[in-house]
């Protein structure tokens, strides 16, 4: 009967070792808020991987099973491209061996348990976007998340109204805010979003916006800025509709 059990026994002991080890290893990290990333680089694993439209890819990351981001409304994260650092002055690929940081917002909210999406636009000279598109399923990504990080913060105190700005991928931060905002009950504030682009096709998330607009009842109004310049010409078939305002002209 001991030599059945003693194998046991000492799996027990090794998985509560390892246990209060990791308990330990994560006492000693510095948080900045309710994030589940700490101050410091935190690789994790890319596991999906989706192209949105011709210029831009949604990619999700690892958490452990049932882990919340838990990210605070409004704030971003700083993402690691390893190797991407440029030589001042340098070509887009003059590499010196050193790191890109650059911040992201997640597309998802704290409702997707296991994992967090970003949503990343890639630019020709883009240091961490190319470089993010060139990975496959199971590379390694360093995180983190810092106090500069956070930005004004849900319930925004004060504002009987919102109105965001934005443009390209600066819908992002708006869109987390837009999560909390028309999610939270009892919260029935109006919001008005002017978000530009180069072109309709170049509306990132336009699905969701106009599904959280018909939901509102009024509260969410979406205008729609597309061009290039200030007085472009008129699209062919760019119309208002129920859930938005369709305009030209340029946001930058």
């Amino acid at each position: 009967l001991m030599l059945v059990l003693r194998p046991c026994m000492q799996r027990c002991v090794s998985s509560l070792t390892r246990c209060l080890s990791t308990k330990t290893m994560a006492s000693d990290l510095e948080y900045a808020s309710s994030c589940y990333l700490p101050t410091s680089w935190m690789e994790l694993p890319l596991v999906e991987k989706k192209e949105y439209n011709y210029d831009s890819t949604i990619y999700a990351f690892g958490l452990p099973e049932g882990q919340s981001l838990n990210l605070p409304v409004c704030a971003c994260l700083l993402l690691r491209a390893s190797g991407r650092g440029r030589k001042e002055g340098g070509g887009k690929d003059d590499w010196d061996g050193s790191d890109a940081v650059r911040p992201y917002t997640p597309m998802s909210d704290n409702s997707m348990l296991g994992k967090f999406e970003l949503l990343v636009k890639r630019y020709d000279s883009g240091a961490a976007s190319q470089w993010l598109h060139g990975l496959e399923i199971g590379a390694k990504v360093g995180f983190k998340h810092i106090k500069f990080n956070i930005k004004a913060q849900y319930p925004f105190e004060g504002k009987k109204t919102i109105t965001m700005i934005c443009a390209g991928t600066g819908i992002t931060p708006m869109y987390q805010a837009l999560w909390k905002l028309l999610g939270t009950p009892g919260d029935d504030r109006q919001v008005t979003l002017l978000y530009g682009n180069k072109s309709p096709t170049d509306i990132l998330m336009k699905e969701q916006l106009d599904e959280w607009a018909a939901k509102s009842a009024g509260r969410l109004k979406v205008v729609h800025v597309v061009g290039m310049t200030p007085d472009p010409p008129p699209i062919p078939g760019w119309e208002t509709t129920s859930t938005y305002i369709a305009e030209l002209g340029w946001v930058d």
